[in-house]
């Protein structure tokens, strides 16, 4: 069996060489579309690349929003490109796979028939006071955090793409499910691989994450009525605290992450390391991690980019694969070239 990721990744420099030699594990190789990281992201995964790690990276410079989009042709370009991949898993940078071993993992995908889909839960793993008193970017995340909620609150899930739905399906914001492009059903089997959500991880991240992806959802021109509501809720009570969160406050955040007002709160963390692989070693990682004031300013820069006032080249990822309405035009071009074709030689006959 042939395992597959797919990942678009901004900006996770705190956190990006552990997702790749922790999911690299379980998956034959990793495809990363590095949309306009400001920080070390690119740098670290160009590392990995010349250390010979199964990923192959691609530039975007403008799927900045539109995840649902980017993977969408993430997964369609990766098949193409991947024939014999038999499952693709959408991944976030702060998604690891939590089975204890691949052949574990296989006997899991193999429940999945030819005519649905699987899905993960996620288990939301938190900061205790010691992870962010004595944060180490040598240390992979996987050992540093290791509580997670004592319960979910809003159970959520990410899907697993079956080659049976290769070509047939769209990821929506998210990757929680799949639609099929006919309109049909899509069955969804439960697996019991969890997958190991490491949303929250430090004061700066947490300000940065909820502070930014706020703003970044504002411009968005066709954000559904309840993406991401978390969110804009989060944003409101950073705002109220001056930007200044605490390590109890951190821990609270993390605690009650994407929950809804009606869901019950979880009260607590317990231990439950992910397993531990020998594979994953830090060796790109920082001296330091990034001030909130640089993130800030990268954001700036990215902002400036995306509405060309510094002028950028579209990569050979969107020409070829993001651009999906790029993609119509041209069919339609064709169709009336043909029509054409065909109207004259009618004409002649």
């Amino acid at each position: 069996m042939r395992i597959i990721g797919i990942s678009c990744v901004r900006d996770e420099e705190d956190i990006i060489e552990s997702f790749v030699r922790h999911n690299l594990v379980y998956l034959d190789k990793l495809y990363i579309v590095d949309n306009l990281s400001k920080d070390k992201t690119a740098e670290i995964l160009t590392s990995l690349v010349k250390e010979g790690l199964a990923i192959e990276v691609w530039k975007s410079t403008s799927c900045s929003n539109q995840q649902d989009r980017a993977m969408t042709a993430a997964l369609k370009k990766a098949t193409k490109q991947d024939a014999n991949a038999d499952f693709v898993f959408p991944l976030d940078a702060d998604e690891f796979l939590g089975a204890p071993d691949r052949l574990s993992l296989i006997a899991d995908l193999e429940k999945v028939g030819s005519s649905g889909y699987g899905i993960m839960p996620w288990k939301t793993y938190i900061p205790v006071e010691d992870d962010l008193d004595k944060l180490n970017p040598s240390i992979p995340a996987t050992v540093r955090m290791t509580h997670r909620r004592n319960h979910e609150g809003n159970q959520m899930f990410k899907a697993v793409v079956p080659r049976a739905l290769f070509g047939k399906i769209r990821i929506p914001q998210g990757s929680h499910k799949l639609k099929r492009l006919d309109g049909g059903a899509c069955q969804e089997i439960l697996l019991a691989t969890p997958l190991a959500h490491f949303p929250i991880r430090s004061s700066n991240q947490l300000i940065a994450k909820i502070i930014l992806s706020e703003h970044s959802l504002r411009m968005k021109k066709d954000s559904a009525p309840n993406e991401s509501f978390h969110w804009r809720e989060l944003s409101e009570s950073i705002r109220a605290r001056n930007f200044r969160i605490a390590a109890d406050q951190v821990r609270n955040y993390a605690l009650s992450y994407a929950l809804r007002p009606t869901d019950e709160m979880p009260t607590e963390g317990f231990h439950d390391p992910l397993p531990v692989h020998s594979s994953v070693v830090i060796q790109y990682a920082g001296a330091e991690t990034s001030s909130l004031l640089h993130r800030f300013d990268r954001y700036i820069i990215r902002l400036q980019e995306n509405n060309h006032i510094v002028p950028i080249e579209e990569s050979e990822f969107e020409k070829r694969e993001f651009n999906l309405l790029g993609e119509v035009r041209a069919s339609i071009k064709e169709y009336k070239r043909w029509a054409k074709r065909r109207l004259g030689l009618s004409r002649k006959a």
